[in-house]
């Protein structure tokens, strides 16, 4: 199993964590729009997501690198851990396979911060 999305409702927090750390620095916000462009990248390099936030909404490296933006995310994204709640059905689900002893594995291409 995908563990984002399939048995825990992460993208809320994330979105949060994204938006939480560009109003900090600036006067901008990340739009339910353009996280959703960034859904699925890592956090560096040219295709990641840090880049793809910072360059679309213009924010200078001086204001907010990429490499702090990716700590400060990743800080408050540690903040919402509590609050994220497993899908509908999923708890349930991961029961009954572990009751007829199915193997069962999580997978996520989410970089432990």
């Amino acid at each position: 199993f995908d563990l984002d999305g399939t048995l825990i409702d992460y993208e809320g927090a994330s979105n949060e964590a994204l938006r939480a750390v560009v109003e900090r620095h600036t006067q901008k916000t990340v739009s339910w729009d353009l996280h959703a462009e960034i859904v699925g990248r890592r956090p560096q390099g040219k295709d990641g997501w840090a880049h793809g936030i910072l360059s679309s909404l213009e924010i200078p490296d001086d204001v907010l690198s990429e490499e702090q933006y990716i700590e400060e995310v990743h800080e408050e994204v540690t903040n919402h851990f509590a609050s994220i709640r497993a899908m509908s059905g999923a708890l349930e689900l991961m029961e009954r396979l572990a009751a007829r002893n199915v193997p069962i594995a999580i997978a996520t291409s989410s970089v432990r911060p």
